[in-house]
């Protein structure tokens, strides 16, 4: 059995929809069968309220400890930290940006740098903090040109902008944006549109250079699913990623370091600072940050991806989480005692397996990157958006493009027919996208929009399949800055935005068939 193979055999889509080749896990991975089965011997055998000192309790707190300790090692905290699990990244970082603001972490005068390349959910959260920042004496609040509405508070806004033409992230640029007055600096690890992977230890190494007061906040949700994290070993000090593009439950992961929580906790003196309630000691990162609690649930499936990574090594056979399902039941029904499941197991991989199964994920990975870059890049009808440096080190196997004169609305679901699971839109990188279709700058999307537009007159509203959430439609009526009217090439700028790139989001259970036959699909569509 081929890896690939083995690696397919662990997830119920290969099986139940061999026809249509699943392209789109940037916006969310397969699930293995035995996170499934986790997440229901959960719900079967182990479901109480945490802590209340009965048999099933005991149990159902322990795999919430269990699933917090193995998150420490898939993040390889170290204990410079701790983790906390929520609904999502995007509340996290809602929730974290509100502590920073309860904190008055930032004051009048104070700057927050932003990198425009970004996923809405990783930047919205700070702008309106900023905007919440009390103006200084005599001052404007301004933000610097580059991604929109800085939203006029007392502490400036400053864009990490990207480069119309290409989409990249200048690092002159970011230099020339810190000082002594940055307070904040947020980051992408991975653009979820373009693909390519900022060199995340030397840009830490300039802001701990020329912003010393300055806190790190990474959204690392399309790294995660490609590449080891390591906290500790890049310094930074806040990390989110979304298990659910991670082959797990649709759960969100804040990483906080203790020092910066630490930070916080004092610029907020006497206040009680974090969302969960006021009688939870607020130096305890994750009890106060997990309001609500963690899903329980979640956590047994968070706990099984275990399983998963171990079998992808060969290192155990594929599990049978139903049968210690089975025995939990009868053992909760007997008052026996906890069963022997592997929920209540613990941590049972070690730092170098983790990193081994991602290097063995990127090495699956590689040759399919290097196929469908290489491919594109080779197409005169088609401008490729990212990177075209395949080395595992500069991309991962996101890429996005769109066609010189037809839409990606069109294009995306004529793949879609052809039996690829895809999409386009602008993924909630907006901002991105928006600099992208700036005509005035050269923008990659600007070049032959008309063209594209016209093209797309057929199906003008394809709020449908293919562009759902992210897709075309979803920014009517924003009112962001420089959006929407016709652009200085005669096309209409916010639906050249909503229209966005066609992205091909692969993984390691994707195989180089698949990628020839979307190959040839191609060649007959572009």
């Amino acid at each position: 059995m081929s890896p690939y193979d083995r690696a397919r055999d662990a997830f119920s889509y290969f099986k139940d929809e061999p026809r249509v080749a699943f392209m789109e896990n940037a916006g969310g991975s397969q699930v293995p069968g035995c996170v499934v089965e986790a997440v229901r011997e959960h719900l079967t055998s182990h479901c109480a309220q945490l802590g209340a000192g009965y048999g099933r309790s005991h149990r159902s707190s322990q795999i919430v400890r269990n699933a917090h300790e193995w998150l420490e090692v898939f993040m390889n905290v170290r204990g410079l930290g701790q983790v906390v699990v929520g609904s999502s990244t995007s509340q996290l970082a809602l929730n974290l940006s509100c502590l920073f603001s309860e904190a008055s972490f930032m004051g009048p005068g104070d700057n927050v740098v932003m990198q425009q390349a970004s996923h809405e959910s990783i930047i919205g959260p700070w702008v309106r903090m900023a905007a919440r920042v009390p103006q200084p004496a005599g001052g404007d609040g301004s933000s610097s040109a580059g991604g929109g509405s800085g939203g006029g508070g007392g502490c400036q806004v400053r864009w990490w902008g990207a480069d119309p033409a290409s989409g990249g992230s200048c690092a002159k640029q970011l230099e020339g944006l810190l000082d002594g007055r940055t307070r904040l600096v947020v980051l992408t690890h991975v653009s979820n549109l373009l693909g390519d992977i900022l060199d995340l230890p030397a840009v830490v190494q300039r802001v701990r250079r020329l912003a010393p007061a300055a806190q790190v906040v990474v959204d690392g949700v399309a790294y995660a699913p490609h590449r080891a994290i390591d906290v500790a070993g890049w310094d930074v000090d806040w990390y989110f990623y979304s298990p659910y593009k991670v082959y797990g439950p649709h759960l969100g992961v804040m990483y906080g370091k203790t020092s910066a929580y630490a930070a916080l906790v004092a610029a907020g003196g006497d206040r009680d600072c974090g969302p969960n309630h006021y009688f939870i000691d607020k130096h305890q990162l994750t009890y106060k940050m997990e309001l609500g609690g963690a899903s329980h649930e979640g956590c047994a499936g968070l706990l099984a991806l275990q399983d998963y990574l171990l079998y992808l090594l060969q290192q155990q056979p594929p599990p049978q989480p139903t049968a210690a399902a089975q025995m939990a039941a009868a053992a909760s029904s007997t008052g026996s005692g906890p069963a022997p499941s592997p929920l209540l197991g613990g941590v049972r991989m070690s730092r170098a397996q983790v990193e081994a199964a991602f290097e063995l994920m990127a090495s699956l990975e590689q040759p399919l990157t290097e196929r469908l870059v290489s491919y594109l890049a080779a197409q005169p009808s088609v401008r490729l958006v990212g990177s075209t440096d395949t080395r595992p080190g500069v991309r991962v196997p996101t890429v996005s493009f769109v066609h010189r004169r037809k839409s990606s609305v069109l294009l995306a679901r004529d793949l879609q027919e052809a039996g690829f699971a895809v999409r386009c839109g602008h993924m909630y990188s907006r901002r991105l996208v928006e600099a992208l279709a700036d005509a005035g700058r050269g923008g990659l999307l600007a070049a032959e929009a008309a063209e594209r537009q016209a093209d797309g007159e057929a199906a003008p509203n394809s709020s449908g399949s293919s562009g759902a959430p992210g897709g075309e439609g979803t920014a009517a009526g924003s009112g962001r800055d420089g959006v929407g009217g016709v652009g200085g090439g005669g096309f209409d700028v916010q639906r050249a935005v909503d229209e966005g790139v066609v992205r091909v989001s692969l993984l390691h259970y994707n195989t180089p068939d698949e990628v020839e036959r979307l190959v040839e699909a191609l060649q007959r569509l572009l």
